[in-house]
C-alpha cells in the first residue's frame, strides 16, 4: 500500500505560522472507518537523536 496524498484539515491551522522550521508533524486519526486497519499496522514511534533544540 502506497499513499499517495494526505489532507489533513486543521481547525487552529495558525501555529503552523510559529513553527517555521517544522520537520515532524504527527497525526492522529479520531473516529476513523479504518480503526481497526489502523490498529493492524505496524507503526514505528519516533525517536529524537537531539537532545536539545538549541544544538541542531
Amino acid at each position: 500500500m502506497i499513499l499517495r496524498r494526505l489532507h489533513i484539515y486543521l481547525i487552529f491551522g495558525s501555529f503552523i505560522e510559529h513553527v517555521s522550521a517544522l520537520e515532524i508533524l504527527s497525526v492522529i486519526f479520531r473516529d476513523s472507518l479504518a480503526s481497526q486497519r489502523l490498529r493492524q499496522m505496524k507503526i514505528e514511534n519516533f525517536t529524537s537523536t537531539v537532545i536539545s533544540w538549541y544544538d541542531k
